[in-house]
């Protein structure tokens, strides 16, 4: 029966499998903690950035838009003023061919227009360049608009059944020069596709870009398929954004039609001064897949990097309990080979213990019994101390990288910070050199509106002077068109210096939200590098611990060689004293009880 115990290696694999699974607990637990953490907070940011970058796109689109409006709105401005509808000598002296010539020329000039109309305040009309203009539009809403307001309209996007397609009406009152009272109604027609050449640098990485009018009707689209739709019913948090007026608004929606995630940004155009309230809206939209490919790849990275070390940690973890509890297994094993010897030789001896008192046979017994519950109590604590020390080692050079790790993030954070700050003082120094282009600007307005002034004297001058002043005529209306150039360079210059200043405001509320998350990422990672300086103390304390129980360990060690020493002397004192065969029995069966303690101990 013992030669089966001995023979047996199932209860060395369980020792050697507790103290591996132990260690490797103690080894991958802290790596674990430590990627998660990394994963969330990194996650966070990441997805944090990614919103904002959408959503400042969508408002960069926006304004984008505004300002090829705005530019548009000083086309027709410049349009109604020109000398050759507003100045009655001048329009006597040209014929309808001429005038038409102007319109063509301006409309060549533009480039975004297909046609270009002068009507009466009854609508019908007068002049026209090449292309379309049929009909009296009188009835047309922005000819009433023009007539009751008495300024310039920009109208929303409407579907032209004659073209086909989506096109926008700039119309403006024809004063006369000399009365100031209106005389006719000019108007320009912009089809939407140059609309949307200028959306068509928002079309990459993904993203797909969207003009809405206020009602949620897309009249310019990166995909044509979109266009005369509304998407209310496939975004239907559209509903809210347009009833509630909100101006910016980004979140993740899933497409019905697509079957996927979209990110969705939505800007709405800002009122300007000068220029009608357009009320458009800017939707880009990009599937999440790709908007959040970056986040994706840090995870794999994350997940990849936390596997391998715990894969390195656990194989660590397993070399070196097998390194340790081998030699024990193999000292356990000699004693039990040793405890069946000394069983063999009892057997040996039996007719010469016949003689052995019942109180000695008693004394062995009690010995035995207070050797195997220390034998118990010394084996537990070794590998208690064993397990705890590598445990420790393997936690406590873990927090070591993560406490480099975070003052690495702090220093790196420090530098971010700095970065933000200068590039703060650089925003502001442009919007005073901004603030100086402005300045500049008005002054070559003013000179523009002079040399008008001094042209159209000119003008009337060379007409007094009949046939002698025909050429100066013509120099001096060379001179107006270029001072109408020149005063419309001067109305876009300072629309542009207002978009680049408010550019330069948006960038400023930028830097400082940049510079708050930064001083919050140094924040949470000072309370991190709080954190693992407890977990390292934490674990200094468990290693002195680990040192205490093997100490005690070593104590119990010696008293069982004592009193192993003590029964090799009771054993030696009852060969004489040992009385029958059946005491002998029961001493053998108590040895091979002791055999099966041991072979389930370890």
């Amino acid at each position: 029966m013992l030669q089966t115990f001995v023979s047996s290696s199932h209860p060395s694999r369980s020792l050697r499998t507790k103290a591996i699974l132990l260690a490797i607990a103690l080894g991958t637990i802290p790596v674990l903690i430590t990627g998660a953490l990394a994963y969330y907070s990194t996650n966070e940011a990441i997805t944090q950035q990614v919103f904002a970058l959408k959503q400042s796109r969508a408002q960069d689109l926006a304004d984008k838009v505004n300002r090829f409006i705005f530019e548009r709105y000083g086309d027709i401005e410049v349009l109604s003023k020109l000398d050759v509808f507003t100045n009655p000598t001048v329009r006597e002296i040209l014929s309808q061919k001429q005038k038409e010539e102007v319109l063509d020329s301006y409309l060549k000039s533009y480039q975004v227009y297909d046609n270009i109309a002068v009507y009466d305040i009854q609508g019908n009309l007068i002049l026209k360049s090449s292309g379309e203009a049929i009909g009296n539009h009188k009835s047309r809403q922005y000819f009433q608009q023009v007539l009751q307001n008495d300024k310039p309209v920009i109208t929303n996007p409407e579907y032209s059944e004659l073209n086909k397609e989506f096109v926008i009406h700039f119309a403006a009152p024809i004063k006369d020069f000399t009365t100031g009272k209106t005389i006719a109604i000019i108007r320009s027609r912009m089809p939407v596709k140059y609309i949307e050449k200028v959306i068509n640098s928002f079309n990459n990485n993904g993203d797909e870009s969207h003009l809405m009018d206020d009602s949620g009707i897309i009249f310019a689209a990166y995909n044509t398929k979109n266009l005369g739709k509304q998407l209310q019913q496939e975004y239907p948090f559209l509903n809210e954004f347009l009833q509630k007026q909100i101006k910016l608004d980004t979140r993740i929606v899933f497409s019905q039609t697509e079957k996927k995630d979209f990110l969705v940004a939505i800007a709405r155009s800002e009122e300007l001064e000068g220029l009608p309230n357009l009320k458009w809206i800017a939707l880009i939209h990009t599937d999440a897949t790709i908007a959040f490919a970056a986040s994706d790849k840090l995870r794999v990275t994350i997940l990849l990097g936390t596997g391998i070390t715990v894969l390195v940690v656990s194989g660590l973890a397993i070399i070196s309990s097998i390194f340790f509890t081998e030699p024990l297994i193999k000292r356990i094993k000699k004693a039990i080979q040793t405890l069946v010897a000394s069983s063999t030789e009892i057997a040996a001896t039996i007719e010469q213990q016949e003689r052995i008192s019942s109180q000695q046979v008693a004394a062995v017994n009690q010995t035995t019994i207070t050797m195997n519950e220390l034998n118990n109590s010394s084996q537990q604590s070794a590998q208690q101390a064993e397990a705890s020390a590598i445990g420790a080692k393997a936690a406590l050079s873990l927090t070591e990288n993560g406490t480099n790790a975070v003052n690495r993030s702090l220093a790196e954070m420090d530098n971010l910070k700095q970065q933000v700050i200068a590039i703060s003082a650089q925003i502001l120094q442009l919007s005073q050199q901004t603030e100086e282009i402005g300045d500049i600007s008005d002054i070559v307005g003013d000179l523009a509106n002079q040399t008008n002034i001094l042209a159209l004297n000119a003008a009337v001058e060379a007409v007094r002077a009949g046939e002698h002043g025909k050429g100066f005529a013509v120099v001096a209306a060379e001179i107006r068109k270029l001072a109408d150039r020149s005063k419309q360079s001067a109305h876009k210059i300072n629309y542009l210096v207002k978009i680049i200043q408010k550019a330069i405001n948006t960038t400023v509320i930028v830097t400082d939200n940049g510079t708050k998350t930064v001083e919050t990422g140094v924040t949470i990672a000072q309370e991190t590098a709080i954190a693992f300086n407890g977990v390292a103390t934490a674990i200094n304390q468990i290693t002195v611990n680990s040192q205490q129980i093997s100490l005690s360990a070593q104590q119990q060690a010696l008293a069982i060689h004592q009193v192993v020493e003590a029964m090799n002397s009771l054993n030696i004192a009852t060969k004489d004293t040992v009385n029958g065969m059946s005491q002998i029995k029961i001493g053998t069966q108590n040895l091979n009880e002791v055999a099966k303690n041991l072979e389930t101990m370890i």
